[in-house]
């Protein structure tokens, strides 16, 4: 990633290393050129630092176009709409949209409901610390977790840039309890050439608590929202 001005541009340290390389073979060529050149038409040092400037700029655009395009929009999209915002917080049993039972019994829900691939609606529940599932005719949780993803890069390929919204609404009124709203953002053309796994860089999903970095995750949305009813 280079940070300029406030804006993230996001980018590997391989293209970094390419960047350099090319602007060093440009550069060295100037020069090269400059001192071959008799006394008379030789331009002044300051053309020639205007010329090597403009040259690493050109390599720069050249290479990074895409990313300052979306380093742009991102970085005003994070400030402005990313991270956790939590609205109400509200008290149940249980509630929609989750998985992984066991880990939300430890947490305080006695069961938790969500729609399997097949479209079915599943509650699951602890019994004698076993996990059971059984399918019923239709969500009945009050509140249930709704993820939503969008493309919505500007200028460029729209899939360039992801938003990702998690929120916790009331499903009886409609209202949005809290939500986590972050972006993942793609490779630039510069990038995709080099080899191995690529891993979308992200934005928005991260705070600082305590003096610590924190990755925020459904799970932290959901306890910072629905607190277990307690007897």
């Amino acid at each position: 990633m280079i940070d300029i001005l406030g804006n993230t541009y996001y980018t590997s340290w391989i293209a970094k290393i390419l960047f350099c390389v090319i602007s060093l073979i440009v550069t060295g060529l100037i020069i090269i050129r400059f001192l071959r050149q008799p006394s008379r038409n030789k331009p002044s040092i300051m053309k020639l630092l205007l010329i090597i400037v403009v040259s690493e700029l050109l390599i720069f655009g050249a290479l990074y176009w895409d990313i300052i395009i979306a380093g742009n929009q991102v970085s005003k999209m994070c400030r402005e709409q990313g991270g956790m915002h939590i609205y109400k917080t509200v008290a149940a049993e249980g509630m929609a949209g989750l998985q992984g039972m066991r880990g939300w019994a430890e947490y305080g829900f006695s069961y938790v409901e969500y729609v399997d691939s097949r479209g079915n609606v599943i509650r699951s529940k602890m019994f004698n610390g076993e996990i059971v599932k059984e399918s019923v005719d239709e969500i009945t949780s009050q509140y249930i977790r709704i993820t939503k993803r969008e493309y919505v890069a500007r200028f460029i390929d729209k899939s360039f840039i992801k938003k990702i919204s998690h929120s916790i609404v009331d499903r009886s009124s409609g209202d949005v309890l809290g939500e986590l709203v972050y972006f993942t953002i793609d490779q630039g053309w510069a990038d995709r050439w080099i080899p191995g796994e690529y891993t979308p860089w992200t934005c928005g999903n991260k705070e600082m608590r305590n003096g610590h970095t924190y990755f925020l995750t459904v799970s932290t949305l959901v306890k910072d929202v629905v607190k277990p009813l307690r007897d």
